[in-house]
């Protein structure tokens, strides 16, 4: 069961960027490593399945790495076309965006550096956070 859900975001992925181009498909295949990395932390925060300090490490740092500084040069100005989920509103409001950008970087990056399970939750929902924020402000679901 579980092959045939990877087969399917991939297929979903690979669809989603047809026609993206440049900055907006380096972009777009950053948030998906971003993306499949919180799938794995968010079936450990919900029970579904196991907690494996390695894996939340390796998880949190995909996400460390891909956000931040490199998340927001991702986003220059005028970089919007019909295969971007990006909202316009990013432009309208970059320094927020880039707030979140930052902080999800700075809360990974925590959540990378956990030593035990008794550490996950709150470190993993300070990182949440900074996703959902992002989300509900900035991105239009397309998929």
């Amino acid at each position: 069961m579980r092959k045939w859900i990877i087969l399917g975001v991939l297929i979903g992925s690979a669809v989603a960027h047809e026609g993206a181009t440049g900055v907006i498909a380096e972009r777009m295949d950053t948030m998906d490593a971003i993306s499949e990395a919180n799938r794995t932390l968010v079936s450990i925060s919900r029970g579904r399945a196991d907690f494996d300090l390695a894996t939340v490490q390796s998880a949190a740092s995909v996400i460390t790495k891909n956000a931040g500084q490199s998340l927001v040069d991702m986003f220059p100005e005028g970089s919007i076309s019909d295969t971007s989920e990006a909202k316009a509103d990013i432009w309208l409001d970059f320094d927020r965006f880039s707030n979140l950008a930052m902080n999800l970087e700075s809360t990974a990056k925590v959540l990378s550096q956990i030593t035990s399970e008794d550490e996950f939750k709150s470190s993993f929902d300070a990182m949440a956070k900074n996703c959902g924020g992002c989300h509900r402000n900035f991105r239009e679901k397309k998929r």
